[in-house]
């Protein structure tokens, strides 16, 4: 297809987008697609998910915080990638996030 942009920066066609794209047209009745004939299976997938669940469940206020957002200032953020609080903030996203836990795409 010309001019659709399926390409990435650097030349690398962008599989993951374009698959997900046609997941979200079968999964909108759009359009059928055939059967899986393999699973792949992916190791880091397996293992981000076990990191995310290792932890042991907490003890943990679950308090609505009600109020607007002013009220909390200031708010603080910290990267947490490759440091001891990760684990923490994966299991924390697993168990309370709607969406749940994945692996982010591309992280180094």
């Amino acid at each position: 297809m010309r001019g659709v942009g399926w390409r990435q920066a650097n030349g690398a066609l962008r599989d993951m987008v374009c698959r997900g794209l046609l997941l979200e047209l079968a999964r909108a009745g759009h359009l059928e697609l055939p059967s899986a004939t393999h699973v792949h299976r992916n190791p880091t997938v397996r293992r981000a998910t076990h990191g995310a669940k290792a932890l042991a469940p907490l003890l943990l206020d679950t308090t609505p915080v009600e109020g607007p957002l002013r009220a909390l200032r200031p708010l603080e953020f910290q990267q947490v990638r490759r440091t001891p609080e990760e684990p923490l903030f994966n299991y924390l996203v697993a168990e309370y996030h709607p969406l749940g836990y994945a692996r982010p795409v591309a992280s180094t």
